[in-house]
């Protein structure tokens, strides 16, 4: 079988030749077309709906070795071929009619094999030649196909010993004398590279063809070509490798890539930026690597590189190949006169999700998106974060109330809530550390009982008495509560409010106006209020909207007193699983249970953790309620439950639950906000809070919630006065290049002066005025208006006195006496002065200098005076 080269068109999005003995033209028909089924017998089949249709052949040339493709539309199919003893004809298809270009003929000095032919892609007048090595005769020989007979056979004709009638003999450059070219790639108009000698790859530029603009050594100088999205990147290859060259660093190739054959051509995809397929001798294969990831400049990472295999024709060894110059991921290839295929090289789907929860997708050029904001799921933690950030979460310092609210249908965020509000109470601060964070908001049970640091000065309860208050004639045992002021002050964290306190029946009140009749019932019976309790069930029944079944739990309490009888107690236990409320379960379980024995209640999972705790400091000796609220805070810090937080406070202990709760929900937001309101010095510094903090605030970079983040660094800021913050703009003198403000030691002598000599100091002298450098002395620039120079104490310097804001606090460095400057021409001053001058001026206020310092990031048009 005959080896046939493709190329398509670079006019005509069907259209392609075959060449081998001869040229045929072809043009693809597809379903599209009225007439696809009236193809004619002569067409091939090159894809499963599409024939390629044999329009002509040319037959007239012989010897042919090599063919290039004009591209410009005029005149149409225009080809130019090269021929084994080098000459080059310019042919068609058909009529040639009057077009002047067909026919003409391009002859070298001396009969030689033409290895390739290339048109300037930008000047397509220029023809490029290479020629076999002869003697003294140059390799590489452009044409101007423009010129004309009659120019070219009078001022050649003492040169050159040519009688054909209508050959060009003189080119228009000549390129390598003695040596010999085996490839040739044009990058633009004016500059190409070549492969010559089997060694070398040049790169010359038209308009000085004499020399070589840059050269490298290297054994892979055949097929070199460039990659039309990247002007700077080649290949070329060589045997059985593939070199991959950067013009900007010519010396080596970026990479190369070994392959198991001898290569026989290669060649840069026409529509996708680095995209090389190569080919290989004897092989159905063709080979395609993606090197757009790929490291450039570094040796010790391994190169990037995505290669694919595909097999256009099958079984059967591939003769060439083409990519379509406009048409996406379309190829040509060719395995036979009889073999050619038109297939489309589907690429990998590459798929994105975006922060925003949208799912992208590209094919080829095009970027295709689904899930929108409609379709997201509400549950999705994500989704749920950036909701609540919008919503100002975790953005309120003073009104913890507001935070709370934005997750009121999150029971577990909205307990956390509860307590960072109420350890921010006065009765939670230590006196001796009122100042200092950490020590009035990190609060937790285990702080306030001394579990912490219970061998220096552990806590001492002691046991009360306590009757019932039920209805007359009816008597009760005696129950045992343990009481401390530790005690009273951790029910106050819980949320409970002691018995013989004023707002007791308050805080009953509130809870059943908030619908939490039982909870309501079963506190009154924890601190042995039987009648309250009757009351509260008895009137919740009542109601229009009321539970029924209270009006029953109600009439079974009526009947408890101290001669219960075991069978009464037996019942309760029986029957107190079925009722759906943990508060009437915990009721039952307590009255039910034996003298000072609790699990029933304790170990009741419907009632909240605060409920579980504090009625375990009501009725648990020291000891037991030590062992109770360590296992029940190891146990929610190994499920990283939040409601932990109420027992551990922002302890060491605290940031390890908080971990994991992060590794359980992913909900870094809560993490970092909890941190931020409730850290101390010690958690703060922790690796994982800082992580928490700075992936929070880049997931609102990611989010484009500017104003957020930067709420909640104000927030972050705020949270922690006693953290000077840092300055974001430094001033270096001209001189030694050191912050003007860096030298705080000149600073603090001066005050010390002032403070030692204090008649020195003059009512004008009420703010310090920094005019030299305090590290090498030299003078600060002057005002390009005022001539003054400038240096107004920063206010980050020590001990300076600043003015004050009508609302008490300190104000910096007033802003009328800031530096300013262009960042263009680097002349500037103070910047009350400079406001006053580009007022009325778009020049520089320095004399001679011809910057338009107004003008350059403006987009406004300001007025100029003459």
């Amino acid at each position: 079988m005959s080896r046939v080269e493709v190329l398509w068109s670079p006019t005509e999005d069907n259209t392609f030749i075959t060449y081998g003995s001869a040229i045929n033209l072809y043009q693809v028909d597809g379903p599209e077309n009225s007439h696809f089924s009236k193809h004619p017998e002569s067409s091939l089949k090159v894809a499963d709906q599409k024939y390629a249709v044999h329009c002509a052949t040319n037959s007239e040339i012989h010897f042919i070795k090599c063919a290039a493709w004009y591209p410009k539309p005029e005149p149409k199919n225009l080809l130019a071929v090269g021929q084994a003893n080098g000459r080059v004809v310019l042919t068609s298809f058909g009529d040639p009619g009057d077009d002047e270009l067909i026919g003409k003929e391009f002859v070298p000095r001396h009969s030689r094999q033409c290895n390739y032919l290339a048109w300037n892609p930008v000047e397509s007048n220029f023809l490029a030649e290479g020629l076999e090595k002869f003697r003294n005769d140059s390799c590489v020989v452009i044409w101007d196909v423009n010129m004309s007979h009659s120019i070219s056979e009078t001022s050649e004709r003492s040169r050159y010993s040519s009688s054909e009638h209508g050959s060009i003999t003189r080119p228009y450059a000549e390129i390598g004398a003695q040596d010999t070219s085996s490839s040739f790639a044009w990058f633009d108009g004016r500059n190409f590279v070549c492969g010559m000698n089997n060694r070398y790859l040049r790169l010359y530029d038209l308009r000085d063809p004499a020399k070589p603009r840059l050269s490298t050594q290297h054994r892979t100088v055949y097929g070199v070509c460039v990659d039309n999205q990247n002007s700077h990147r080649l290949a070329s290859f060589g045997e059985s490798q593939v070199a991959v060259w950067d013009t900007r660093s010519f010396d080596r190739p970026v990479f190369t890539l070994q392959e198991a054959k001898p290569v026989s051509k290669i060649s840069w995809c026409l529509t996708r930026s680095g995209v090389l397929t190569v080919m290989c001798k004897d092989s159905p294969i063709l080979r395609l690597y993606d090197i757009r990831h790929a490291v450039i400049g570094c040796d010790d990472i391994e190169p990037v590189i995505i290669d694919r295999n595909i097999q256009p024709c099958g079984e059967h060894v591939m003769s060439s190949f083409a990519w379509h110059p406009k048409d996406e991921n379309r190829l040509l290839a060719a395995a036979g006169p009889s073999c050619i295929k038109d297939i489309v090289v589907f690429e990998r789907i590459p798929v994105a999700w975006s922060p925003n929860s949208s799912l992208t997708w590209a094919n080829g050029k095009r970027t295709m998106s689904c899930v929108d904001s409609g379709q997201l799921n509400a549950q999705d933690i994500s989704t749920r974060m950036r909701h609540r950030a919008l919503s100002g979460y975790g953005m309120q310092c003073e009104d913890m109330q507001a935070n709370a609210i934005v997750v009121a249908d999150e029971p577990n965020l909205l307990a956390l809530w509860k307590w960072i509000s109420l350890v921010r109470q006065p009765q939670f601060q230590r006196p001796n550390q009122q100042g200092k964070r950490g020590a009035v908001y990190n609060m937790g049970i285990k702080q306030i009982l001394k579990f912490y640091n219970e061998q220096s000065n552990p806590m001492v309860s002691e046991l009360a008495y306590v009757n019932w208050q039920a209805t007359e004639g009816v008597t009760f045992a005696i129950k045992h509560q343990y009481r401390s002021a530790e005690r009273s002050l951790a029910l106050s964290l819980c949320g409970w409010v002691q018995d013989t306190h004023p707002d007791f029946n308050n805080h009953l009140n509130a809870l059943v106006d908030n619908g939490e009749e039982e909870k309501a019932a079963a506190i009154a019976i924890f601190f042995l209020k039987m009648k309250k309790a009757l009351e509260i069930l008895s009137a919740s029944a009542t109601t229009d909207n009321g539970k029924l079944n209270l009006n029953a739990v109600a009439m079974a309490l009526a009947g408890y007193n101290e001669n219960s009888n075991h069978l009464w107690r037996q019942t309760c236990a029986s029957q107190r699983s079925q009722l759906a409320d943990p508060y009437l379960r915990a009721i039952f379980g307590f009255l039910a249970s034996d003298s000072d024995y609790y699990e029933d209640v304790l170990n009741e999972e419907g009632l909240s953790v605060e409920d579980r705790v504090a009625f375990a400091l009501t009725y648990l000796p020291d000891t037991q309620l030590r062992d109770r609220i360590n296992r029940l805070a190891d146990d929610l810090v190994c499920k990283g439950d939040l409601d932990g937080m109420l027992l551990t406070g922002m302890s060491n202990e605290g940031v390890d639950l908080l971990e994991c709760y992060v590794d359980r929900t992913s909900d870094v937001q809560t993490a970092a906000v909890t941190a931020v309101f409730s850290g101390t010095a010690q958690t703060m510094s922790d690796e994982r809070v800082t992580t928490w903090i700075n992936s929070y605030r880049t997931l609102l970079d990611q989010w484009a919630l500017w104003h957020e983040r930067c709420k909640f660094d104000i927030v972050s800021q705020s949270c922690e006065p006693s953290v000077p913050h840092p300055p974001q703009v430094y001033i270096n003198c001209n001189f030694c290049g050191k912050s003007i403000t860096s030298n705080r030691t000149s600073f603090r002598l001066a005050d010390r002066f002032m403070q030692l000599n204090p008649f020195s100091r003059s009512p004008q002298q009420q703010r310090q005025k920094i005019t030299c450098c305090p590290s090498c002395r030299k003078a600060l620039p002057r005002c390009a208006v005022c001539l003054g120079t400038l240096g107004t104490a920063s206010a980050f310097s020590a001990n300076v006195e600043q003015p004050t804001l009508k609302s008490g606090q300190q104000k910096l460095t007033l802003l009328q006496d800031w530096f300013a400057w262009c960042q263009t021409c680097r002349h500037g001053g103070h910047a009350a002065h400079l406001t006053d001058w580009f007022r009325d001026h778009c020049d520089c206020p320095v004399t001679g200098c011809m910057c338009k310092c107004m003008t350059i990031d403006s987009t406004d048009v300001h007025p100029a005076s003459s």
